[in-house]
Order: C-alpha cells, then structure tokens, then sequence
C-alpha cells in the first residue's frame, strides 16, 4: 500500500479511478488499474499535454522522457517498492479542452503523485493541478507564471521571455538590423513575442515586418509576399508543422527557390517540424537557411542514462530516436527522476510531502552528492546522504518562483545525419547579463 494509504482528495472528497487506455498517436498505454490494494502500489505521473489538435506532437514527445525515467526507476526497485507509470491526458492544447480533461483526470486517477505538464495550457489548469496539492512539471514558456506563487508548480524550461531576448540577441548580432517576425495565433504562439521586440529594438534593431499567422490556412502567399517586400535580414518565427510546411513552400515559390535567413523556436528541432519542412521545401534549403534557439542540453553523464533507455520504447512511442536531442523530453524525464529521489528523501509518496523536497535535490545543499542516475541517487539516499540531481539536461538552478534557468544553444539541421549540431550558444552568463537590469 501506498504510505498512509493515501487517495487523492479533490474537494473535500476521496475519490478513485477505474482503468482508462489511451491511444493517442503513440502505443496504448494503462493510465491506472482498478481500485484494488494492488492498485496502490502504483503510483502514476499524469502527462497533461496535447495528444491531439495542432500541436499533438507534443504529448508523445512529453511522455517519451516520462516513460524512460518510470523504466528506470522500476528497474532499481521504485519508490520504495512502489512502481511508477505514466498516463496521458490529452489537452489537445486548447484551454477550453483541458480545464475538463484535468478535471477528469484528477477526479479519476489512482494513484497520482505527480503531473507531467501542463503545456500552454498552463494559465487555465495550474490552479486546478494545485488545489489538489499535486506537484507538476511544466514545460509552459508562458510569462503569466514568471513569478508563480504555488509551491505545486516547477516550471522546467526557461519562460517564453527568456526565449524571445536569447533570439533577439542571436539575430541582432549573427543577421544585422532589419528582422522578420512571423508568429501564429495559436495558443502560446505569441508568448515569446512582447520580449522578442523589446530586446531587438533595445539592442538597436529594427522589426521591418511584423505578422500573425492564423494556424494552419491553405495558403499563406498574401502574407509571404507582403513579408518578401520588406527584404528582411532574417525571419524570426514560431509556427506548428502544418503551417510551416504551407508557409515556406509558398516562400521558397515565391522568391524564386531563395531564402532568407530563418530563426525559429525549438520547434525546429522536433521531429514532426522537421519532417513538415524538409518534405516542403527539401533538405538542402532547411540546412543551410534555417537555425534553431533552444534551451541549453548538456550532454553529461545524466544525459547518457536518458539516451540509453529512450531508445528501447518502441512498442510505446513512435520513432523515440526523434527526441535523442529534444530539450522537452531529457527535461520530463529528468522531472520524474526529480520527483522519485525526493519521495524517497521525504520516506512518502503524499504529494504534499515531498514537493518541499524537490529544491533542495534539484539546486543542492551544502555537502550534497551530486548524482546523475536515479540508481546512484537511491543508493546515496539509503546511506543516509543529501543528494544533488544533475540529470540530461543538467542542473535546473530554481529560482525563488521555481521556475528553471538556463542558457540556450543554436543549432542547424545536417541532412546526412538527420540529426542537428550545435552553432553557438546564448550562454547563461549572458542571459543573466541581458536581463540584469530587469
């Protein structure tokens, strides 16, 4: 049994759940079984994201880095004979979906101890997560929660606001004075647009062309040539798959198989964007043309044990190699070893008992053992020791509103290894020099 035998209380009430599967674009998994002493001694972490609508490439991407670290822990014995799984909750990343599918989700789950996400569906959900005091690990770049003030919330990437002055920096000083910028309307689209133009013109640039893209149009050739007319030095752009395909087909038309030069978000990184714009506008182009900003991934020893395990999911999750490289899914992954090491400091699975843990093992305390596995940080643990975590992407350095920092890395698409390599950095000594005098 669970210690305390303990059941998720949602307002003022005990509730369970019966077994639910899901097949969300990714292999069937069990979100928790029947209401039963051996029920209890499962302990499930929700992945809250979109699994399907525009951005439905998200949720397996989330759950490729929960599923290698419950693999992991369940090999070394779980949470103190407990073991873990991972259980999607689709969003399909609309804020008029998700309020009721967390609803459910929390009225329904056995076992919940943690949640994976929300996504941008953050601002509509968050307090719901929180009221029933369990903890989440969102990926949310929204700036609403900038200076967050639930202790059930960590967010695990830098805000959008981080995003738009490291990209504002890189085009400023790699592209020249006069950008581009091309955003769509969906939810969290425009998240990393106010500090985007505020850092560029600060930094003595110029936006010749601003644009909002409505998602997923059969044709954009209106707004790709009004954006071509203005000659920018670089496009500075944030789109979904669908409308990426679209829209730099009908550039690549439209200016005669020329290009400028392309920053985009981490999206460019992920599998679905990539395949949309190669197959659009071919290898070559995206390769030479295209560079994306994305927070920092180290590729340390705890990087290691996530690239190793990711791999074997196969018969869980399409294609897992795609997310080998993928910031999302090391951080998700990393968030559930997090979360296992603190159970096992607190000695509880109560949500609300071990979230106070998860600070002091993800930023260290004075004498702490830096581990990099949930093995080594167990078998620290058991002796007795304070453990700091540094996981595949390293440390996640919470500030006092649990929100992650981080620098960010550049890279650009190599089609003969389909894989991306790194360009430069935005490191995080200059992030902290761009925003100290925020």
């Amino acid at each position: 049994m669970m210690d305390r035998a303990w059941s998720l209380r949602v307002a003022g009430r005990v509730v369970a759940s019966t077994a639910a599967v899901m097949t969300l674009g990714c292999a069937a998994v069990t979100s928790s079984a029947p209401v039963a002493s051996a029920a209890a001694s499962t302990l499930t972490f929700s992945v809250v994201q979109p699994f399907s609508g525009p951005t439905a490439f998200e949720g397996p991407e989330q759950l490729a880095g929960c599923l290698a670290a419950a693999a992991l822990v369940n090999k070394s014995g779980g949470v103190m004979g407990h073991h873990i799984q991972c259980a999607p909750t689709d969003t399909k990343g609309d804020p008029a979906d998700a309020v009721p599918a967390v609803s459910k989700m929390l009225a329904s789950t056995t076992g919940l101890v943690g949640v994976i996400g929300p996504a941008q569906t953050a601002p509509s959900t968050y307090k719901l997560i929180s009221a029933a005091h369990v903890p989440m690990f969102s990926d949310c770049g929204c700036p609403t929660l900038d200076h967050n003030s639930t202790p059930f919330y960590f967010r695990i990437d830098p805000s959008d606001s981080l995003a738009g002055i490291a990209m504002a920096y890189w085009a400023k000083s790699r592209y020249g004075k006069n950008a581009a910028e091309v955003f769509t309307n969906g939810t969290g689209g425009q998240t990393t647009v106010p500090s985007l133009l505020a850092e560029y013109s600060r930094l003595g640039g110029k936006f010749v062309f601003t644009q909002t893209l409505v998602l997923d149009q059969s044709s954009y050739r209106t707004e790709v040539a009004a954006m071509l007319a203005k000659h920018p030095s670089v496009l500075v752009t944030e789109m979904d798959p669908q409308t990426a395909g679209t829209y730099f087909s009908e550039v690549q038309q439209l200016d005669g198989g020329k290009f400028p030069k392309v920053e985009v978000t981490n999206l460019a990184l992920k599998g679905a964007w990539i395949r949309a714009i190669t197959s659009a506008i071919g290898n070559s182009l995206f390769a030479k043309d295209f560079v994306a900003i994305a927070p920092t991934t180290p590729r340390g020893p705890g990087y290691r044990y996530f690239k190793k395990e990711v791999v074997t999911l196969g018969s869980k999750i399409q294609d897992p190699k795609q997310y080998l490289t993928d910031s999302y899914s090391i951080a998700d992954y990393d968030s559930v070893i997090l979360a296992a090491l603190a159970m096992n400091e607190a000695k509880s699975t109560t949500p609300s008992v071990w979230r106070k843990y998860v600070i002091p093992i993800a930023n260290g305390t004075s004498g702490a053992k830096v581990v990099h596995s949930y093995a080594a940080g167990l078998h620290a643990i058991k002796q007795g020791k304070k453990v700091r975590y540094l996981g595949g992407n390293g440390p996640f350095d919470f500030n006092k509103y649990q929100n992650a920092a981080a620098g960010f890395q550049v890279f650009r698409y190599q089609p003969s290894s389909h894989v991306e390599k790194q360009i430069g950095a935005v490191t995080l000594a200059e992030m902290k020099r761009l925003t100290s005098s925020r």
